[in-house]
């Protein structure tokens, strides 16, 4: 099975298994020489392997497997090898019928053969057996249909992709971005439905609505946002169907090919997702334990001043930031809109997890301190329940037209009989008793989390936040472990959690994983990051 020098006349990328020496052993009898490289305009994700001989071969039951998304940010890392039209045969036969070899563009510039998710196979997105280089007019040529440019930065949400991984029963799964169910006020809504469908409102809530929402809820939001000290009027109000929509009529509204658009790194993944078809052009900010770092972020804005570039705006997360769970203090939000008004940079402001603090109520929002230079998207998801689909948009008057021309173009209005039913439970001060029990619990999960990092990967060396309020507990793991090759590993360990890469922008820190706390309990939390704890200390040999 050995191979002289002038056989080898393929290249191979991996970003899996065929990296590891015993498959390469068995697989074509020697040990390959490669170079570092990285495939572009992919996403990784995994498979589960049903077959024992190549799960004997790998010692691994998931294997990475990737799907083209057409997007120059995508990048899978991994190794391309030199190798023979033999050994290409034997490597072939070692990957399941799950994978297909095509060829496809390298970071470095070459062309490699590469295994591919064969299930993903669509031949209106990828036409090509042997390359998947693309343009929006390469599509079958029976296919009457023409993709648009922008549909190739639209990409598969990478955590729920990893969510499939999760579906075996028996795993503990800390990689969801999702509210505890035990918290959703089932009765309430019960009866709120019944008071709308049984009273005057009955058939007005199922009949068309008025694009900007129902007067009741936007008259809602403008009191709460009076409350943390924002003076904004009703008419500044846009209801969306979730918090989501407002990204995207917000990345409609203002993002053109190429602008320039500044994000923390980390940031959320779905507004990412949300912004990306618009084709900006991304820029990361640095963050520290604190937010967003104003050094960088102020030689950022003199390098787009001086070259006349200046951002459409920089998005946020303020308060328990997914993923990190991070918080910027008082000075940190004063310092931001200094810098931000000196500039002249708008920000959009995110704020999901606001009502979630556990000891005090973070600081008031940006928008209290910027009226005029602020966008600030809220959401009942976290507060109620997430099947609701609701959330608004606050925006200056100057923009508030066009966000609400998108929003008709896009679904007429939310759900008339959605908001009905929300105006209908919280309109006698729900919400000041039932949130406080969301805190409640979701504090003790947090307590339970940290208690059991620190117990458990304490002595692994890796590193944590320690979120005041949210969801989410960001780690660092030990210099050398790659979270998303400890993923699967971890799966066949019992538990799940995100890898941090879909977070970046740019630049992503492999080490990196996020863990959400507010779906387990106590005892599955120490369970499962006893798991955790196990398969770094396998990865460090620790």
């Amino acid at each position: 099975m050995y191979a002289t020098k002038g056989d080898l006349v393929n290249l191979l990328f991996s970003y899996g298994t065929l990296q590891q020496d015993d498959v390469q052993r068995s697989t074509f009898g020697r040990l390959l020489l490669g170079r570092a490289d990285a495939l572009v305009g992919y996403a990784q994700t995994w498979l589960k392997i049903e077959d024992a001989q190549v799960v004997a071969t790998s010692g691994k039951t998931h294997h990475p497997i990737v799907r083209r998304t057409g997007h120059a940010n995508d990048r899978v890392s991994g190794t391309v090898f030199e190798i023979s039209d033999a050994e290409l045969a034997h490597a072939d036969a070692y990957e399941v019928a799950d994978y297909r070899r095509v060829r496809a563009d390298l970071a470095s510039g070459q062309q490699a053969w590469v295994y591919i998710d064969a299930r993903s196979h669509n031949p209106l997105l990828d036409p090509r057996q042997e390359s998947t280089t693309m343009n929006p007019n390469d599509l079958n040529s029976t296919s009457p249909w023409n993709l648009a440019e922008r549909a190739h930065g639209m990409n598969p949400s990478a955590i729920r992709e990893i969510l499939k991984v999760t579906e075996r029963p028996g795993i503990l799964n800390f990689a969801g971005g999702l509210p505890s169910p035990e918290t959703f006020p089932v009765d309430a809504m019960r009866a709120a439905c019944d008071a709308v469908l049984g009273g005057p409102a009955a058939r007005p809530s199922l009949q068309y609505a008025s694009s900007e929402g129902l007067p009741e809820l936007r008259q809602w939001v403008a009191n709460e946002m009076a409350k943390q000290g924002a003076q904004v009027s009703p008419d500044q109000v846009l209801i969306t169907t979730g918090s989501q929509q407002g990204l995207d009529l917000i990345a409609k509204v203002l993002l053109d090919k190429d602008s320039p658009l500044l994000v923390e790194s980390p940031t959320y993944l779905g507004a990412l997702q949300a912004f990306m078809p618009m084709q900006p052009k991304v820029v990361s900010i640095a963050s520290d334990s604190g937010g967003l770092s104003l050094p960088v972020l102020r030689e950022q804005l003199s390098k787009a001043e001086q070259s006349g570039q200046r951002p459409r705006f920089i998005y946020l997360l303020p308060n328990f930031q997914n993923p990190t769970g991070r918080t910027m203090d008082e000075q940190r939000r004063n310092d931001v809109i200094a810098v931000c008004r000196e500039f002249g940079l708008p920000i959009v402001e995110d704020n999901p997890y606001g009502e979630l603090w556990f000891d005090a109520p973070p600081p008031a929002p940006l928008l209290s301190r910027w009226p005029e230079g602020v966008l600030y998207l809220g959401s009942f998801s976290k507060i109620l329940a997430p099947g609701l689909r609701l959330g608004y948009v606050i925006a200056p008057p100057a923009l508030y037209p066009k966000l609400l021309q998108a929003k008709q173009a896009a679904d007429l209005h939310t759900p008339g009989f959605n908001q009905r039913v929300v105006a209908e439970v919280i309109k006698d001060g729900f919400l000041d008793t039932h949130v406080p029990t969301i805190r409640a619990r979701y504090h003790a999960q947090r307590d339970a989390m940290l208690a059991a990092l620190a117990r458990e990967l304490g002595p692994t060396g890796a590193e944590w936040t320690q979120p005041v309020g949210g969801m989410f507990v960001w780690v660092r793991l030990p210099e050398g472990v790659n979270a998303q090759a400890l993923l699967p590993k971890a799966v066949d360990a019992g538990m799940a959690f995100v890898p941090g890469a879909p977070f970046y922008a740019d630049h992503a820190d492999p080490r990196t994983l996020r863990l959400s706390f507010v779906t387990s309990t106590p005892e599955q939390i120490d369970r499962g990051i006893a798991a955790l704890a196990q398969v770094i200390r396998q990865a460090t040999g620790g």
